[in-house]
């Protein structure tokens, strides 16, 4: 899609885990995605600032409704803003900034 929409030069796009290393494919990022359930993020929460540059967001779906509570408990105590969520039957996702 970066090539096709001629952005390959600026778009660096990395699948893996966190923490990541350091370096022109580590982080920090502008942008995380993460198609995670909602236990998932929660423990891994306090590693997600580290990931994102001052002003990044992180877009995480795969949670259930009934767990967006806890999800975004667990962002706003690592240091994370909720800004944004969507919602598909019984699906959240949630956009999250570093400030």
């Amino acid at each position: 899609n970066a090539r096709r929409n001629r952005v390959a030069r600026i778009v660096h796009a990395r699948h893996g885990s966190i923490p990541t290393e350091a370096g022109p494919f580590g982080g920090p990022f502008d942008l995380v995605l993460a198609n995670l359930v909602a236990s998932m993020i929660v423990e891994l929460a306090v590693e997600l600032p580290a990931e994102l540059r001052p002003g990044g967001r992180m877009v995480s779906g795969g949670i259930f409704a009934d767990r967006e509570a806890e999800v975004r408990r667990a962002l706003n105590a690592a240091g994370l803003h909720v800004i944004g969520r969507a919602e598909e039957e019984e699906w959240v996702a949630i956009e999250a900034e570093r400030r």
